[in-house]
């Protein structure tokens, strides 16, 4: 909850809270990209269990304009799911795992046994140096 701010106006809010079992939840109402601030409003049942308010759409101009345009980037860009390594887009979830587990999942395995290999040379190299150093100096004796 440290993260997650309270929503001032319905266009804001991309997080419902919700009770479920005595317990609270959030669910997300929007798509969240990385770094985006969460901002939560009350779901319907917890509002009206708890005798909250509940932020509503305001209906002006701008507000059924801008929703228009996003309806028409979304018939134009059926592609919503993001790769945050590589920043390519993909239709389905399923579609952005395959790419995962394909493309950078191998990269950061070779890259974590390309760093362990180094590290393995790295203190091979300080031994055999520490060995080598004591060696000349028992010689000098």
């Amino acid at each position: 909850m440290r993260f997650v701010r309270f929503a001032e106006k319905y266009e804001q809010q991309n997080l419902l809270l919700f009770e479920c079992n005595g317990r609270l939840y959030f669910k997300s109402c929007q798509f969240i990209r990385p770094k985006q601030e969460l901002r939560v409003g009350f779901s319907k049942e917890y509002a009206e269990k708890y005798n909250f308010s509940i932020l509503l759409p305001s209906y002006n101009d701008s507000t059924i304009i801008k929703a228009i345009e996003e309806l028409d980037d979304t018939n134009n860009n059926i592609n919503k799911w993001i790769c945050f390594e590589c920043d390519k887009y993909f239709a389905t979830s399923n579609d952005l795992n395959i790419h995962l587990s394909k493309e950078h999942i191998t990269e950061n395995i070779k890259k974590e046994k390309s760093d362990d290999k180094n590290n393995v040379c790295v203190q091979s190299n300080k031994i055999a140096n520490a060995i080598s150093e004591k060696t000349n100096k028992d010689n000098l004796w």
